[in-house]
């Protein structure tokens, strides 16, 4: 039989090395592994082979080489290394953890022997990984160890909580009682967590589907809308600008935004691990209206079922309260358990310390109190984890009903938000361009529509516009108001009176005579300059002025037309000839 070099590990990790007989290296790695002991190097032996001493050191090198590749077919071939390693990461889910808890306390119960148990454990287990982890621990507890120190080596699958209660059950004797309580326990816990992710699932999904949908329409659909209002050439909403920017923003700068997203999560959680950011956090979620209550609901019933279960199984007190504190799931909470720990090692009462920290319920420490001083703590507690347990259903139960009307309005309000602030902009930009109704012309001008018809008719009979009364034009038109205008609708100016500045008083002429001897207002009430009244030619001009830039420039131009001298008239005309005729070559 070929004789062996090993090195490897053993089970506290220090190095370890021999020499053993064995029929190959996969034999020998099965009898190392049943002994505890990792191996990572395997060579034969000069003396199994029957080689000289006097071959030389090619020998020695091929003797070398050969338990180098023994090794490497080993670790890659067969696995070993990264099975051995994987055992202390594997994990199941909890329900299962349960389920196989009832199971082998029912076995125990029923007076089968613990390795029996395990045995058929592991031909119903259907889970590879939890599969694996039983077959581990049936072959620790078949080597004398005990089931709570087997169960120990995988914390992926059985908590320190599982664990101690265990250890509770084999010194009290009495382990399939334990074993069944602790299913009940982990099944409650599970369903509880169930209930509260299923609770959180629909505004989830329903958060992505908005968020999606939005960006959806902000990056494709509202830009090649939007587009259509830069040639509008007049102010837009505050509606609609907030639109565009938005807009622009997420189709331009999407990735940038992501980025932003990212990098923010990502310092979140770096501050999240911190000891004082995960407190910070979690005080402000105690302190959120609807949802703090309800992550304290859950707290207090986690630690009323966990010490509960630790305390009837034979947990001793102090014990029991370090192990509660990590199921809390809150730093807040935990600190108090902790505090509370340190006052029952100094005689205190479970309730005092609990009470004077102010963030368990009242209730819930009177509660405490009253099973203190009967002797039925455990009792007790059960009844308040039943009683939160209740209370959380109830109140996850509400807020199901009350997100799915709450995501339907915020959904709704976004794309009203959308929809409206393209009607805005369009109703703009039909009254600029040639998409306009007479009804919003007669809405900018203050005329009735009558009105509006009636001067449609008699400019189209003037061809001061097209025969569709769509499209002015523009040479004619020009034409009549340079030499026609200040004939059709001469004015004289009147008395000194507060109103909106015309003429040469007003743009664009104003910014081109700095000095200016007189002044021409259109009497106004709003108006804040006083100068000579000007006629308007029409009683509504001031207010139609005030809602279009471009308008007031016109009129004003018209002005210097009816009452300017040689300098303005020819400036006036200059500007009218630029803006009707040259604007539209």
């Amino acid at each position: 039989m070929p004789v062996f070099r090993w090195k490897g590990y053993d089970g506290k990790g220090k190095q370890v090395q021999g020499v053993r007989d064995a029929d190959s290296p996969r034999a020998l790695r099965q009898a190392l592994r049943r002994d505890g002991v990792l191996l990572t190097d395997v060579s034969e032996s000069q003396v199994a082979v029957g080689k000289s001493k006097n071959r030389g050191s090619d020998s020695q090198l091929d003797t070398v080489g050969k338990g180098l590749f023994v090794s490497l077919l080993v670790a890659l071939r067969l696995g070993f290394v990264a099975e051995a390693l994987s055992e202390y990461r594997r994990t199941a889910k909890p329900m299962e953890v349960a389920v196989l808890t009832r199971q082998l306390g029912t076995l125990l119960r029923a007076g089968v022997q613990l390795s029996e148990s395990l045995a058929a454990l592991i031909e119903q287990a259907e889970d590879p990984n939890l599969k694996q982890v039983l077959s581990d621990v049936k072959v620790q507890v078949n080597e004398g160890l005990p089931l709570s120190a087997a169960l120990a080596r995988h914390p992926g699958c059985f908590s320190e909580l599982y664990v101690n209660l265990v250890t509770a059950g084999e010194t009290a004797g009495n382990l399939e009682a334990v074993l069944l309580r602790l299913s009940d326990f982990l099944e409650s816990q599970s369903r509880l967590r169930s209930k509260v992710m299923s609770a959180l699932m629909y505004p989830i999904i329903m958060t992505i589907l908005s968020v999606g949908i939005l960006t959806m329409l902000m990056t494709t659909v509202v830009p090649k809308v939007t587009a259509i209002f830069a040639d509008t050439g007049r102010a837009l909403p505050l509606n609609t600008q907030i639109l565009i920017f938005v807009s622009s923003l997420m189709s331009d700068y999407l990735w940038l935004v992501l980025l932003v997203g990212i990098g923010g999560f990502v310092l979140f959680k770096r501050w999240l691990a911190t000891p004082k950011g995960r407190l910070s956090w979690d005080s402000f979620k105690l302190r959120l209206p609807v949802l703090g209550g309800l992550e304290r609901k859950v707290a207090v019933s986690r630690f009323a079922k966990t010490l509960s279960t630790m305390l009837a199984s034979g947990v001793q007190l102090l014990r029991a309260m370090e192990i509660v504190k990590n199921v809390l799931g809150n730093a807040v909470l935990t600190n108090v358990i902790e505090q509370a720990r340190e006052s029952i090692r100094e005689g205190e009462s479970i309730a005092t310390p609990l009470k004077r920290s102010n963030q368990f319920p009242a209730i819930v420490c009177h509660m405490i109190a009253v099973g203190e001083r009967s002797g039925q703590l455990e009792q007790m507690l059960e009844n308040v984890a039943e009683a939160y347990d209740l209370e959380v259903e109830t109140q996850l139960e509400r807020l199901t009903a009350l997100l799915s009307p709450i995501m339907i309005l915020g959904m709704g309000g976004a794309v009203f938000f959308v929809v409206t602030s393209i009607m805005s902009g369009w109703q703009g930009y039909r009254r600029r361009s040639g998409s306009w109704r007479q009804l919003d012309l007669a809405s900018e001008l203050g005329l009735s529509q009558a009105e509006v018809t009636h001067s449609l008719n008699r400019s189209r009979v003037a061809r001061l516009i097209d025969a569709d009364k769509r499209e002015p034009m523009r040479l004619a038109l020009c034409d009549f108001l340079v030499h026609g205008l200040q004939y059709v609708f001469p004015v004289e100016p009147g008395g000194i009176v507060r109103g909106m500045p015309t003429a040469h008083s007003a743009p664009p002429l104003s910014t081109m005579i700095p000095e200016q001897e007189e002044r021409y207002v259109w009497p106004d009430e709003q108006g804040e300059v006083r100068g000579q009244a000007i006629t308007p030619l029409y009683p509504t001009v001031p207010e139609a002025a005030r809602r279009d830039p471009k308008l007031y420039e016109l009129l004003a131009l018209l002005d210097a037309l009816r009452v300017g001298r040689a300098r303005e008239v020819r400036m006036a005309r200059d500007e009218l000839r630029k803006r009707i005729v040259e604007s539209a070559q």
